[in-house]
């Protein structure tokens, strides 16, 4: 079966462009809010470097930690409460430099 191209649909030449950019045709998706990804690099660029790498690595312990599969271990307490107070400690911190 033949997939119909966006210019077949009536297409606007900017959708055009960006599926022909992109190789593919099918929308392309779009957002209302940032991603967190995107919210981790915006907040290294204002913060600096280190402060960005420490709330990634914050960041994904604590992802990790929530959404563990079945043939992982689970993080101990331990390890959840270290990453719970180097956060309390990177916020306090910054509380302060503001």
């Amino acid at each position: 079966m033949r997939q119909e191209h966006p210019v077949d649909k009536g297409a606007s030449p900017q959708s055009v462009t960006d599926t022909i950019r992109i190789g593919h045709t099918r929308p392309l998706p779009t957002r209302k809010s940032p991603t967190t990804a995107s919210k981790l690099v915006v907040l290294g660029t204002l913060h600096g470097s280190d402060v960005g790498e420490q709330v990634k690595r914050l960041w994904h312990g604590l992802s990790r930690a929530c959404h563990h599969h079945a043939y992982e271990l689970q993080p101990s307490a331990g390890e959840i409460q270290a990453l719970i107070a180097q956060v309390r400690a990177l916020t306090e911190m910054q509380d302060r430099s503001t």
